[in-house]
């Protein structure tokens, strides 16, 4: 006699005969089995190439707990019932694909045997225990079946209409999956990645992949919500909010009693007007704009003519008309000055909070502000006028936009590197930077996974895409930074940063002609250990290679010894055994004589020597 289902399983299940499930559990546990015997006989190189990278990513994603604050303030990342709400998604559609299964045993054997049956419920298991990338294998295997099997019928809606329901079934099990596979990563924190490498999908192409298979699915059933559903998980794991807002709203005009649409769209709107809130509040741009959020929209252009000022050309943030306008990558405009301020506190954007590694400084946007100027000559220039007032009533100077930071190693001012960009959370970041302003910051961390005090910001000078997805990137040190404030990001760090510059003496004084002196000795120095390395870098490859990292020497290297001393720092430190310590001592240090004194030291004894020792390039 079969058992009757459990609550549990009912819960998890709905609609399913408790026999039907019962079979399909019993036939995956048989198949978990069998997959567990052959795995302890493969050979531990087998093992090591094609097991390791997938047990570290589930064993680092089942463990991971976000700290508090993981994920800023993206949506959902810190709202529990958003996150259950997205994992009643998931599980629905696992259930659904289990459903399918068990009822389509006798219907259609020819497409759903009992390997597929077993395959069904084996990929809701993997659902159900976090094992993501299984689950995904899993739902491949059945849709690969699925078209050879039943592919003819698929396009006929007379014949074909069991074969359709069941091939969207596994179509949205597949972007449940992925939608989930890509939360599931961003959620990792930082500090458990930065301990071991994390080898995994991008999560952006796996947010596409599971809109590919939602839209797939909604093409084959127009008239069901779910396919809408997954459409806006998707949609929304790719911040593209306003279009993710769209497609629950369709669903809930197909099933407006649809529980799970409807907490989605609540989420997502809650999301976006709390974060627009912080936004406007965290910008202050009305009170610095002396704006009155109610004020009038209707301004005189001339006399006995009103103009009638509309959205488009008003600025979301300070409520008036555009100034200067910015447009961000994802194809918002706001006052240059309004955004600046949103950017101090918070990097996304303030109307549909798109994560913007753009920098506070974006280019205005030409076309529009000469349109603005020709159309709204006196509220243009009423505008200007406010700006300047705000700028000279304010007692401090705006703060500096978050960096995202690359947890690698040290990286000098002026210093160049190139980086093979393999793990998921850092796809991402060079993603969003390479949309933005380029730049990101370089820092190295302690035992306790703490940022060191003092990093570097760079700007990555060449991106080339690989076609496995990873990037292949060359950096170059900028400016040394101290991160006053450091928050996790779909776990990678961000931070905002406090630039440092050395401290410079005053002119005509003993200190400035003293640093003069010790730079044009250290410049010396450093040409002649220039020209031996380049000697030597005709037949010793890692000699060239450090010449390359080091870049080229300053142009104002005789008016400014801060630059010159670091690009000298570039060219010793790799050639040392200490030159992680070096580094550290460099960048912390405001002095520069103290610098330049260290390194005439270190240029003295490499000159003298016979040949370059501990070189690690070489």
């Amino acid at each position: 006699m079969s058992r009757a289902a459990t609550p549990e399983e009912r819960l998890l299940h709905p609609g399913i005969p408790a026999e039907a499930l019962q079979r399909a559990i019993a036939a995956a546990v048989e198949v978990a089995a069998a997959n567990e015997d052959s795995e302890e006989e493969m050979t531990d190189a087998q093992q090591s190439s094609d097991e390791g990278e997938e047990e570290e990513v589930e064993d680092a994603a089942a463990s991971a707990e976000p700290a508090d604050g993981a994920g800023g303030d993206s949506i959902g990342g810190r709202n529990p019932a958003l996150r259950a709400a997205a994992a009643a998604v998931a599980a629905a559609a696992a259930a659904a694909v289990a459903a399918a299964a068990a009822g389509a045993e006798g219907e259609s054997a020819r497409c759903w045997n009992k390997d597929m049956v077993s395959l069904a419920a084996t990929a809701q298991m993997h659902m159900q225990a976090g094992k993501l990338d299984r689950a995904i294998n899993e739902y491949s295997d059945m849709l690969g079946r699925s078209s050879m099997a039943g592919g003819a019928a698929l396009g006929d809606n007379n014949a074909g209409g069991g074969a359709r329901a069941r091939h969207a079934a596994l179509l949205l099990g597949r972007s449940a999956a992925n939608a989930a596979f890509s939360q599931q990563l961003r959620s990792i924190p930082a500090a458990q990645s930065e301990s071991r490498a994390l080898y995994a999908p991008d999560p952006t192409q796996l947010a596409a992949l599971a809109l590919k298979d939602a839209e797939a699915a909604a093409a084959m059933q127009p008239d069901s919500p779910e396919p809408l559903l997954h459409k806006g998980v998707a949609l929304a794991l790719l911040e593209r909010y306003e279009a993710a807002e769209a497609a629950y709203h369709a669903g809930l005009a197909l099933q407006l009693t649809h529980g799970a649409l409807r907490a989605q769209l609540q989420g997502l709107q809650a999301g976006l007007a709390e974060g627009r809130a912080r936004g406007d509040d965290g910008g202050g741009s009305r009170a610095l704009s002396g704006g009155d959020a109610g004020g009038e929209a209707t301004v005189a252009r001339q006399p006995g003519r009103q103009l009638q000022l509309t959205d488009d050309t008003e600025c979301v943030l300070c409520m008036k008309l555009l100034f200067e306008p910015v447009t961000t990558p994802c194809g918002h405009t706001f006052c240059k000055p309004c955004f600046s301020r949103a950017m101090d506190h918070a990097n996304k954007c303030p109307n549909c909070r798109t994560v913007l590694h753009a920098g506070r400084e974006l280019a205005v946007t030409i076309t529009l502000k000469n349109v603005l100027e020709r159309s709204f000559p006196e509220e243009y220039e009423q505008r200007r006028q406010e700006e300047r007032a705000a700028v000279a009533a304010a007692a401090e100077p705006a703060g500096d936009a978050p960096l995202p930071v690359f947890v690698m190693s040290l990286l000098l001012p002026g210093e160049c590197m190139a980086l093979n960009i393999f793990e998921p959370r850092y796809r991402l970041m060079v993603r969003r930077c390479m949309e933005g302003n380029r730049r990101l910051g370089m820092a190295t961390v302690n035992r306790q996974h703490e940022l060191f005090e003092v990093a570097t910001e760079a700007e990555i000078v060449e991106c080339q895409p690989l076609p496995d997805g990873r990037f292949y990137i060359e950096i170059a040190g900028r400016r040394r930074f101290r991160p006053a404030e450091t928050w996790e990001l779909d776990g990678y760090r961000v931070a905002r940063p406090e630039y440092l510059a050395d401290e410079p003496p005053a002119e005509g004084s003993e200190e400035a002609a003293a640093l003069a002196s010790e730079a044009a000795a250290v410049e010396a120095l450093a040409d002649t250990w220039v020209e031996r390395l380049r000697s030597l870098s005709q037949t010793r490859r890692g000699v060239a290679e450090l010449l390359t990292r080091a870049g080229d020497k300053p142009a104002a290297a005789s008016s400014s010894p801060e630059a010159l001393s670091f690009w000298v720092a570039n060219l010793i430190c790799p050639v040392l055994d200490v030159e992680a310590a070096l580094k550290q001592r460099f960048l912390g240090t405001r002095d520069t004589l103290e610098r330049l004194l260290a390194e005439r030291q270190v240029l003295a004894q490499l000159n003298a020597s016979a040949s370059p020792q501990g070189c690690t390039l070489m």
